[in-house]
């Protein structure tokens, strides 16, 4: 069913609207959706209304608006593989933000700015990459370290945003088909390039955190990264999970649900209770409190379009690729001229006699 060539109808069977065991299933996913949503939208309001330090609680807030994103999304999918299609590759592109967030969050933990951090780690000593390339180095050191992890995350959104207006294009044509792994439809080049994208900026951003988290004075940041990191690889392996279990007959239809439809329910409930899972341990990953000043309440409509306000992503995008096309050009400058070397050190046969006298000593320097 993965490979077919042949993408299965998207339609569902209406008597399935009216098995108990439908409703049963979109009533927990709902449940679980409603309070995943009510719980961290409470949380944010609560940052909103106490926004007084804005570099930690503007990605902050972001983070957790992924569950209301995730639950909605997920609760609505259970009315048809096309609307479980459109509404997935909404919220996964959220996701792409998230980790940026984080990237952020960490860059502000670590030191005041950007130089600041610079300065940090210049005397730091070479370090090896984290697994799987324990047999590389890198100097965290060098002031292009932080430049490099910031393209590798950011790339992630460009990547996601692309593939998501041309997988939402190529489900209108009937050309994704999220049921099959054909190399014929979209859905197969949406995941290997997603895949691969988010491959890159989980590591970026895992190599950024394990060379910084000593310059972090904050507690709990292990919880917090721990906590944002779990529901994107919980996401990214569950749909893999379930497309395994339908491929080898684990997962199978009936008279009333087929065996794509059934996949769909099964992902959108888990998905739904993670999410409430999920809103209960940020609420102790990132709590309101160390933020709190006696006296002292903010406006949380400001809080709101601040935090929702995007124009430091987008710059933020426009710094990593001028970065990365900088660097690009570097590795590709051509060696220079001889003539046009600052100082130039060829072995010559001149032989080296030692002064006899004060003129034999002088130097002339020729233009």
């Amino acid at each position: 069913m993965l490979w077919n060539s042949t993408c299965p109808p998207d339609t569902p069977n209406e008597i399935v609207y009216s098995d108990p065991r439908w409703r049963e299933g979109f009533a927990a996913s709902a449940g679980c959706a409603l309070f995943a949503t009510a719980f961290s939208v409470n949380l944010m309001y609560t940052h909103w209304k106490n926004y007084n330090y804005v570099r930690f609680q503007r990605p902050i807030t972001r983070i957790l608006f992924m569950v209301p994103v995730y639950a909605i999304c997920a609760a609505l999918s259970y009315f048809s593989i096309k609307s479980f299609v459109y509404l997935a590759v909404i919220s996964s592109c959220y996701e792409a933000f998230i980790v940026w967030n984080f990237f952020s969050l960490i860059l502000e933990y670590a030191a005041e700015n950007e130089d600041e951090l610079k300065r940090k780690l210049m005397l730091s000593d070479d370090k090896r990459l984290p697994f799987p390339l324990l047999c590389f180095t890198y100097n965290p050191g060098d002031r292009r370290f932080i430049g490099y992890c910031r393209a590798g995350v950011v790339q992630y959104i460009v990547v996601r945003i692309t593939f998501t207006f041309i997988s939402l294009i190529a489900e209108w044509m009937g050309k994704f088909c999220v049921d099959s792994n054909s190399y014929r439809y979209a859905h197969f080049y949406y995941e290997v390039f997603n895949a691969t994208s988010v491959t890159i900026a989980m590591y970026a951003l895992i190599t950024f955190y394990v060379t910084v988290h000593h310059e972090i004075q904050r507690e709990g940041t292990l919880f917090q990264f721990l906590s944002v990191k779990a529901v994107i690889f919980v996401q990214f392996w569950l749909v893999l999970v379930i497309k395994g279990f339908v491929y080898f007959g684990y997962i199978q239809g009936n008279n009333v649900v087929n065996v794509n439809e059934y996949s769909m329910y099964l992902t959108s409930l888990i998905i739904c209770i993670e999410m409430a899972l999920a809103t209960i341990v940020h609420y102790w990953a990132f709590k309101v409190t160390p933020f709190v000043v006696e006296g002292k309440q903010t406006n949380p409509v400001r809080g709101f379009l601040d935090a929702f306000n995007f124009s430091d992503i987008a710059a933020d995008a426009k710094n990593g690729y001028f970065f990365l096309r900088d660097r690009s050009k570097t590795i590709a400058r051509p060696k220079k001229d001889k003539d046009e070397t600052i100082i130039d050190l060829q072995p010559t046969n001149l032989e080296f006699r030692p002064p006899t006298t004060e003129n034999d000593a002088i130097i002339t320097v020729e233009k």
